[in-house]
């Protein structure tokens, strides 16, 4: 019989008995996180449409910070970009300015989860307009704005919009919009105003003025865009709105802390859409519009 060397002997005994090595498991796509009730913490998900308010801690319907945290943080959402309901509907200058004073120390408090809105009202004018160097600071808390003509009744080619308009065309800022109008009839001065400053990326709220519209309204505009909370839509809305406009033209948005995040998350992920288009519309389009790090 053939000796074999001690050292061989080992070596091929070892083998035989070793575990052979196992491949790691593919990483799941953005539907198979959703479908296993995951969150979706290996994707870049970003949303650009978010509020606080000021509640009480036994607050049924709490909206603070924390409130809004602890949703991002069950959904896998990386960051929010938000405004601050107080600031929206206050009726005084005191009450305005404690809102975007909410909005900054949020912002200080959680810098790698959130940026902030800067709310232009425009019925309280002069405040509002003192506010719009904060946007340039170093580190600032804002990186964009936030219109609410539909809550303000106040309509989008208006004059005391304009200061917005001129700076934010000035420094390539971005602005959320959602729009004032009886039947969304306010189009065309979307159309002219993003014409004019061309410069600023303007996101229209809740879908702009409705699918039937937005062809005409988008084409030829790059520097317009649409988020996509919506309390409800038709069937495959996200599918027909990416194949008419392209996936680039859209922004995941989710109105939390007043609508519900886990819903609108699953509103993309369960769409029917290459895993390409919905990291885009999740993540990546905020990214550059933003420029968040």
């Amino acid at each position: 019989m053939k000796s074999i060397p001690r050292r061989e002997f080992l070596q091929s005994a070892a083998a035989a008995v070793l575990p052979l090595p196992v491949s790691p498991a593919p990483a799941k796509s953005i539907l198979e996180t959703a479908r296993a009730a995951e969150k979706l913490s290996d994707f870049d998900v970003v949303d650009v449409h978010a509020h606080i308010a000021e509640t009480p801690p036994d607050a049924i319907w709490p909206q603070g910070p924390l409130a809004l945290l602890e949703d991002m943080d069950r959904c896998g959402v990386k960051q929010a970009v938000f405004s601050h309901l107080g600031a929206i509907l206050s009726t005084e200058d005191s009450e305005y300015l404690a809102g975007i004073e909410a909005t900054a120390q949020a912002v200080r408090a959680h810098p790698a989860r959130f940026r902030g809105y800067l709310v232009f009202h425009p019925h309280l004018f002069e405040a509002s307009r003192r506010q719009l160097p904060r946007l340039l600071e170093p580190d600032s808390p804002f990186v964009g704005f936030k219109l609410h003509g539909a809550f303000h009744q106040y309509p989008a080619d208006g004059p005391k919009y304009r200061p917005v308009y001129e700076f934010a065309h000035e420094h390539r800022l971005p602005v959320l919009f959602h729009v004032a109008g009886t039947g969304r009839d306010w189009s065309h001065s979307i159309g002219a105003i993003v014409d004019e400053f061309s410069r600023m990326n303007l996101i229209l709220a809740h879908m702009g003025p409705g699918e039937e519209a937005l062809p005409e309204l988008m084409k030829g505009r790059p520097n317009l865009f649409l988020d996509t909370c919506l309390s409800t839509g038709r069937h495959r809305l996200i599918e027909r709105l990416a194949a008419k406009l392209g996936p680039e033209k859209l922004l995941f948005a989710s109105d939390a802390t007043f609508d519900s995040l886990t819903a609108q998350v699953a509103k993309i992920a369960f769409t029917d859409l290459p895993e390409s288009d919905k990291k885009l519309i999740l993540g990546g389009n905020a990214r550059r519009l933003f420029r968040l790090p």
